[in-house]
């Protein structure tokens, strides 16, 4: 299990990307753990028991700090419900977002935007898909992701209201369960763990819970 620092309670508290600090030291040590999972690349889904436990935030750090190691990374929206990386990382410039991409993969291209001062790429999700329920279309844009990038970052739904993650876990090479101390039910996180196969399941525990 890895922990997660307490950071500034403040709408963008990004710090997977400051090398150095105990809080960039900390996710380079996430994704060091995800590496042994993954090996060289992979698609690494951002999950929780509940809502509010951090999985979007520590998402946009995870894929901040492996931008910091130089190497490609795209960041996904798939919380279908209640996107959240527009607020953290800004709002996309494109007229196309993700939901163009699941209706078409080849429409992926023109839902990434960059952050050319950070080095992230992101897919975002602009406005809630209230039903999506389509999980052979989520596996084929991951896919796609993956054949032009090394690792693809996914902020998924709470497990506690998806009706999609067991459709796509075959899609994932390794999961981060973002656990928040002191606050995720034991048996919201019980019954979490049994949709994340353990072999390939880190377990985050976030101490601020953003």
């Amino acid at each position: 299990m890895i922990r997660i620092p307490e950071t500034p309670s403040s709408i963008v508290p990004l710090q997977g990307d400051l090398q150095g600090s105990e809080a960039g030291e900390d996710y380079a040590a996430v994704f060091k753990e995800l590496q042994h999972i993954c090996g060289p690349g992979g698609c690494i889904a951002v999950t929780s028991p509940c809502r509010g436990d951090g999985k979007s935030t520590i998402a946009a750090n995870l894929a901040l700090a492996v931008a910091a190691q130089h190497q490609s990374v795209l960041l996904i929206d798939f919380a279908f419900r209640r996107p959240a990386l527009q607020a953290i990382l800004g709002s996309s410039p494109l007229a196309h977002d993700i939901s163009d991409a699941l209706e078409r993969a080849d429409r992926l291209p023109s839902a990434i935007c960059s952050r050319t001062d950070i080095a992230l790429h992101l897919a975002p999700l602009k406005a809630p898909i209230r039903n999506y329920v389509a999980s052979h279309a989520a596996i084929t844009v991951l896919q796609a992701a993956l054949q032009q990038y090394t690792w693809v970052i996914v902020d998924c739904e709470p497990l506690s209201e998806s009706k999609n993650f067991s459709g796509t876990v075959e899609a994932f090479s390794a999961i981060a369960l973002v656990v928040r101390e002191r606050s995720t039910p034991v048996r919201s996180l019980t019954k979490a763990w049994h949709h994340c196969p353990s072999a390939k399941t880190l377990v985050c525990l976030n101490r601020h819970g953003r």
